[in-house]
């Protein structure tokens, strides 16, 4: 491990992408990722990080790995995730992404997950749904490259 995962905080509220990550920023995030595979080899593989928060992944694309390990990791740190499935909300009804934007904001979850194949139409509609820009977004992209590949 490079250094201790607390020695400096990760000072980036979301993770979009890779831009502007630092070479510090980098190995922090893999030095955590390896805090947590010991974690996951472990018998009690619970943490109480998230206890209280409520985290939304929202797929807009199928997706059995990526979805799977973000509700995983969401649970073993102690949170509530919510799977939101695109299939059965209200955009299959013609909801623009935008209101569906407004209408996660107003449950005013922790964090969100996102899949979405097009992530500029992702970004724009958060920007344009005035989304609480202290929620953290996170995403978990499928044609573009992501922060968060499980492969």
């Amino acid at each position: 491990m490079h250094r201790g995962a607390s020695e400096a905080p990760f000072r980036h509220q979301h993770l979009l992408g890779i831009e502007g990550l630092s070479p510090d920023d980098i190995n922090h995030v893999l030095d955590l990722a390896d805090g947590y595979v010991e974690l996951n080899r472990q018998a009690e593989k619970k943490r109480g990080l998230l206890r209280g928060r409520t985290i939304i992944n929202c797929f807009f694309e199928n997706s059995t790995r990526t979805r799977t390990s973000f509700e995983v990791a969401g649970k073993r740190l102690g949170g509530d995730v919510i799977n939101m499935s695109v299939s059965a909300s209200s955009m299959v009804k013609g909801e623009t992404l935008i209101d569906t934007a407004m209408t996660l904001n107003a449950m005013h979850p922790d964090a969100l997950v996102v899949r979405h194949p097009n992530r500029g139409r992702f970004i724009y509609s958060r920007r344009r749904s005035t989304v609480r820009s202290s929620m953290p977004a996170t995403a978990a992209m499928s044609t573009l490259p992501r922060p968060c590949s499980t492969r």
